[in-house]
């Protein structure tokens, strides 16, 4: 199924990335890998994943360039519209999924998270897609500033 009005959306957006994060392995808690920490990212190479590309349509590319780096291509089997979404689909079984650090905060029964070892750092690029246009509003530049100020102060 195509989103048009997401692919116009990305399309017709800017991204920034601020900042970056330490990747996390969400997965189930009755999974064999959750006894692992870290977990080496090439012993995903058999796992069926979640993806996130709904949510951050740069995901993919992000997923595919970090496991390519590991000797494998990742195996997406469902893309979730958000955190929460993609963390639901792991406690049900569906797949494991990588997330940024952050995403440990989301109340999720049943997924643990553990660590991510490869041979370089797994780390998420973590920004903001807005449309140009919206941005000239006020309250939607102060927020992409604020947004900016922050994670230059986090970095």
């Amino acid at each position: 199924m195509k989103f048009r009005h997401l692919e116009y959306f990305v399309a017709a957006a800017e991204e920034l990335n601020y900042t970056h994060a330490a990747a996390r392995l969400a997965l189930p808690q009755a999974h064999p890998l959750a006894g692992r920490s870290p977990v080496p990212l090439s012993l995903l190479r058999e796992e069926p994943l979640v993806g996130l590309n709904r949510l951050c349509p740069t995901y993919n590319a992000w997923l595919l360039a970090a496991c390519r780096r590991e000797g494998f291509v990742p195996h997406v089997v469902k893309d979730a519209d958000g955190a929460s979404s993609a963390l639901a689909f792991v406690a049900a079984g569906f797949g494991l999924a990588v997330v940024s650090q952050p995403v440990e905060r989301v109340a999720a029964p049943g997924v643990v998270f553990r660590e991510l070892a490869s041979r370089t750092p797994v780390r998420m690029p973590l920004g903001a897609f807005w449309s140009p246009a919206a941005a000239s509003a006020g309250v939607a530049a102060r927020f992409v500033t604020v947004l900016a100020e922050a994670c230059a102060a986090a970095a």
